[in-house]
């Protein structure tokens, strides 16, 4: 009997094994995971933290899931090397477990920086459940707390902080927030309106952590300036958990390197998710996209090679993953904020419309008479129309002249998808 194992029970992960059961009723499926319990979302955890869900909602997969489509889940249990010759993977505990396919969905790791006069119990970071754990330990005992980076993680946690009660300070290195997301404009507009939530101090770092008695006081920042705070959370990005692929002489770069069936240079291993490079379809270069969505569909990509290229008639059939778009979507101290593609460089045009008197902004960057990327704040209802325009490369001559006005609509932004009649139908019903 065949057995595919996959390394990693999360969005990749579980997206793979369930794709590889459509395809494959009969053969072994392994999924292994240093984390003990059912797969969850991770990107939840600043809402587990606030009380908004319980841990079990955090699971996006139960129990049944694994026993309805006769998955065997290792969990608690970390995979330590890959021995590519014998073609096993090899256990903490010695064991070890052949292959007929492995797909490596490890994910990543979030940085850690240390700080001069660092101890426990001052610095924490936020990835995995346990790490949730300690930080609400942690929040019952303190009045304010800071958040280092300003990038998707750190501002969900500095707004979780701020639904908890704390006084928040932001302290971004850049000279922006969300540099990864906006453009600097964008930035500064959004920091203009969660400045009353929140402490935003930007080309700045931390220096030393300082302590009274015993209890961590506040930080000192590289300009000497002190702010008073009882915990930081580091969040400062992640890095890919490339150590099994490296170790197995697997070509690693940014991230395990894979061709466009999502596979490695090992014929018989595969990646998908934050620890795969992938095309960015803009540029096209090879980038790390971590973001839930393209995880998923590398993993279906994977599983549908991993499961059907084995025989002679399926050969040629090659399932392609072309790339992916940057697309980022999150609630920024309870303002909607969505941004796509790319912001910096290759733009010729740049559209920019404000609603008067409130938090509301949208961006559209333009070269060719195509979008290159977007973003809307506060009202995001064309994220998805902008987004698919971007994706599809469409031509906005005819309408770009109201990008910069309140006079964008969704029927003139489907003229250019070739779709007006159809939705227009569909809204008179």
């Amino acid at each position: 009997m065949k057995r595919f194992i996959i390394i990693g029970n999360s969005a990749a992960g579980v997206a793979a094994a369930e794709e590889i059961r459509k395809i494959d009723n009969s053969s072994e499926i392994v999924i292994v995971s240093d984390e003990k319990g059912n797969a969850y979302s991770k990107c939840l955890l600043t809402y587990y933290i606030m009380g908004k869900i319980s841990r079990s909602q955090l699971e996006f997969k139960d129990t049944g899931f694994y026993e309805k489509n006769n998955i065997k889940l290792v969990s608690g249990i970390k995979a330590v090397s890959i021995n590519r010759k014998d073609k096993k993977i090899v256990l903490e505990n010695k064991e070890d477990i052949s292959y007929h396919k492995l797909l490596i969905a490890t994910g990543s790791s979030a940085k850690v920086q240390n700080i001069s006069g660092q101890k426990e119990g001052a610095a924490y970071t936020l990835r995995v459940i346990e790490d949730a754990d300690k930080i609400a330990e942690k929040l019952k005992t303190v009045d304010s707390a800071a958040v280092l980076g300003a990038g998707l993680i750190g501002m969900k946690i500095a707004h979780m902080l701020k639904e908890k009660g704390k006084k928040v300070f932001i302290i971004a290195r850049s000279n922006q927030i969300l540099s990864q997301m906006l453009d600097a404009e964008s930035a500064g507009f959004l920091t203009g309106h969660i400045g009353k939530e929140a402490t935003v101090l930007t080309g700045q770092d931390v220096s030393e952590i300082l302590y009274s008695n015993s209890k961590m006081a506040g930080l000192r920042l590289l300009n000497n300036e002190k702010i008073d705070c009882g915990m930081v959370i580091t969040a400062k990005g992640v890095t890919p958990n490339t150590e099994l692929a490296r170790a197995a002489g697997l070509v690693v770069d940014k991230g395990i390197s894979v061709d466009e069936t999502m596979k490695t240079s090992d014929n018989d291993i595969y990646a998908a998710g934050d620890v795969a490079e992938s095309t960015d379809l803009l540029s096209g270069k090879k980038e790390i996209k971590a973001l839930w969505t393209t995880a998923v569909e590398q993993g279906k990509i994977a599983a549908r090679n991993m499961a059907r290229l084995d025989s002679a008639e399926q050969a040629g059939q090659e399932i392609i993953y072309a790339g992916a778009v940057s697309m980022n979507s999150m609630e920024c101290f309870s303002i909607p904020c969505i941004s796509a593609g790319s912001m910096h460089g290759e733009t010729t045009e740049v559209f920019d419309y404000r609603k008067p008197g409130q938090a509301v902004l949208r961006r559209i960057f333009v070269k060719d008479n195509r979008i290159f990327g977007f973003v809307t704040i506060g009202d995001i209802r064309f994220a998805g129309i902008l987004n698919r325009l971007l994706c599809e490369k469409k031509d906005i001559s005819s309408i770009k002249n109201v990008f910069n006005s309140a006079k964008l609509t969704r029927a003139n932004l489907l003229e250019c998808i070739g779709e007006q009649g159809i939705i227009s139908s569909m809204e008179k019903q």
